[in-house]
């Protein structure tokens, strides 16, 4: 099957990444909140920080066609109130409209250019699921199939052999 040669071949140019980089958001819940009274100056400054940079994604996540856009995630760094934008493919309107709107809330953006985009790297995580138990995975115990990560663009699989050699990691990415 040509999708699953194609899919092997992603996994084996990228076989070692996608853990899921998510920024934490804050919660809303005021009991869940914590008291700022209770903070130090430099603490509060953090949780600003973290704040702002959550509502940028929120922003982000929810304008129209951002699925198709290019965008894959935004890693945030609270402790410079920065993000980085993972990106796929070539800069367009809507590349351009987070940069802006990253600019007016203040938040330095920068934007990193990724090999695969989303679609990609979740129909490969699919493909990988649908191998499980068979092929070049026979001997292979899938645990997970990992996601994004800020340093690494590619998936990684998580599993052990059910039969370890020494010789068995070499074997399977070869075959795959």
């Amino acid at each position: 099957m040509q999708f699953r040669t194609r899919a092997a071949a992603v996994l084996l140019v990228a076989i070692a990444g996608l853990g899921g980089a998510r920024a934490a958001v804050a919660d809303d819940d005021p009991a869940a909140q914590v008291d700022a009274r209770a903070l130090g100056a430099d603490d509060q400054e953090l949780w600003r920080r973290q704040n702002l940079l959550g509502d940028l994604k929120t922003w982000i996540v929810t304008q129209p066609g951002i699925e198709t856009s290019g965008y894959i995630e935004s890693v945030n760094n609270p402790d410079a109130g920065s993000t980085v934008l993972l990106w796929h493919g070539a800069a367009n309107h809507t590349q351009q409209l987070i940069k802006d709107k990253a600019r007016q809330m203040g938040i330095p953006l920068t934007v990193e250019q990724r090999t695969f985009s989303m679609a990609d790297l979740v129909r490969t995580q699919d493909a990988i699921l649908d191998l499980a138990g068979t092929g070049p995975l026979t001997d292979f115990r899938i645990n997970s199939v990992g996601g994004l990560t800020a340093d690494f663009d590619g998936i990684i699989v998580y599993g052990e052999h059910r039969h370890p050699r020494p010789t068995a990691d070499a074997e399977l990415g070869i075959l795959l």
